[in-house]
């Protein structure tokens, strides 16, 4: 007879979602000990997508396949972002002289770096999208990236920027 399969649940960083990835993980079978395992994470996965891992389940009974191990998937929260289903939201800080005069600046992604232009005349709290660059979608493509601008004023201005 065929074992039983387990259900177990695993959080991974949002940027395993995005790029793939590998992760080790330990499991207590009884009568069995320990067992260390290696999880490939598929690029594109989503969250409560399971992973499944035949034959690492329960035990079968008088001979019969083991069941399986179907691990679903979690995002973790990262610092950086602001979450809102496949779409991200991160804060950039904008000086004062680019926001008013125009200029680029760098943007973190969780595909790395990315350069955004600010048009001159940029207000504090606007938002920029950038198409594409948040998690995975069900279907298929990924959400966006919004970057959310907070000015930089100086504190202290020479009489030449004065």
């Amino acid at each position: 007879m065929r074992g039983e399969d387990n259900l177990a649940s695993m959080a991974i960083p949002m940027v395993d979602a995005v790029r793939g990835g590998q992760r080790n993980i330990t499991l207590s079978q009884p009568g069995s000990g320990q067992q260390n395992l290696t999880v490939t994470i598929p690029k594109g996965i989503h969250e409560g997508q399971k992973i499944r891992l035949a034959g690492k389940g329960h035990p079968g009974l008088s001979g019969g396949p083991a069941g399986d191990l179907l691990i679903e998937i979690l995002f973790e929260t990262d610092e950086r972002f602001a979450r809102q289903g496949e779409d991200l939201t991160v804060e950039v800080k904008v000086p004062f002289s680019t926001a008013a005069l125009g200029g680029s600046i760098q943007v973190p992604t969780l595909e790395g770096q990315v350069d955004l232009k600010i048009p001159p005349g940029t207000q504090g709290g606007q938002r920029f999208r950038l198409g594409g660059k948040g998690l995975p979608r069900r279907g298929r493509g990924s959400g966006d990236l919004f970057a959310r601008v907070r000015i930089l004023v100086p504190r202290a201005l020479d009489d030449v920027a004065k």
